[in-house]
């Protein structure tokens, strides 16, 4: 028996109001608004949770297909997008990472010369 089957209402509805009624399109959206509310979080929306749930599946390698599969999504530039930035994200901390590593291994010091004898100062001038 499938999920929808076993519901009083049938076939047509998955969720059900408090009222035993199925929710309206808009209707689960405005009730995670009032539980976002509730809950001290208004900066929170059904939208934003689903946003923040793909940045996280994609910034952990998740590919478009696979972000197309969890969210629904029949567009391949809606998933392409997460994955985009995600990818710019990590390109960006491998250079600065790469970065890092590299001026720790670099064995030219940048402390200034102890002497002037150290430097090719004044030679081109004789």
């Amino acid at each position: 028996m499938t999920a929808p089957a076993a519901t009083e209402i049938g076939r047509d509805a998955y969720l059900i109001t408090s009222f035993g009624k199925p929710f309206v399109t808009e209707g689960p959206g405005n009730k995670m608004r009032e539980w976002c509310n509730d809950a001290g979080l208004p900066h929170c929306s059904s939208h934003g949770l689903r946003k923040a749930a793909a940045v996280a599946l994609a910034e952990s390698g998740a590919t478009a297909s696979e972000l197309m599969a969890i969210f629904g999504w029949t567009n391949l530039k809606t998933a392409q997008i997460y994955v985009e930035k995600s990818n710019k994200r990590r390109t960006t901390a491998n250079a600065f990472d790469r970065r890092e590593q590299s001026s720790s291994e670099q064995n030219v010091s940048l402390l200034p010369p102890k002497n002037v004898s150290e430097t090719n100062e004044g030679k081109g001038d004789e």
